[in-house]
């Protein structure tokens, strides 16, 4: 997933939405890395989705990161429907 990510950056991409619905777990590097991107992103005019999060996982991300640098979409078809153009890069 991060080296999707990091290409889909060097790329130029500036939206990217990630599907964290089946996720249990998110280990403090990767959310570190997360934080960096979506802060990355923002600076660049660009935004970093996070769909469906656990709410244990949008706990961890709060205690070790900000959530201030996502969007979060808490349903898959709400982000579906606010987002309904492309340039969106969806990870599964």
């Amino acid at each position: 997933m991060t080296s999707e990510i990091e290409r889909l950056i060097q790329n130029g991409s500036k939206k990217i939405a990630l599907n964290l619905g089946q996720s249990q777990f998110l280990s403090l590097p990767t959310i570190r890395f997360l934080n960096l991107k979506a802060r990355q992103l923002k600076a660049q005019g660009g935004q970093f989705v996070l769909l469906a999060p656990s709410l244990k996982t949008r706990r961890h991300i709060e205690i070790y990161s900000r959530l201030d640098d996502f969007q979060i979409f808490e349903k898959i078809d709400d982000f579906h429907v606010m987002t309904a153009t492309p340039n969106w890069f969806y990870i599964l």
